[in-house]
């Protein structure tokens, strides 16, 4: 069966993006959507920048209907 709701998880941290501090929200968030029938379609850590954040969001945009 296809999910008819898909969702991406961007998650917004220097020390997680740098990988020195584990991200426990972005999998808590997409575990929560995957418990309300949505289909993760991406998950991505980008560090608090203007330009990784916008190119995110227009990246995953395509990708999935709630971000």
């Amino acid at each position: 069966m296809a999910h008819e709701f898909t969702a991406a998880v961007l998650t917004i941290s220097d020390s997680s993006s740098r990988g020195e501090r584990e991200d426990v929200s972005g999998p808590a968030v997409a575990e929560a959507l995957k418990q309300a029938k949505f289909a993760v379609t991406a998950t991505r850590i980008v560090p608090d920048d203007k330009t990784a954040i916008e190119q995110a969001l227009v990246e995953f945009s395509g990708k999935a209907r709630l971000v």
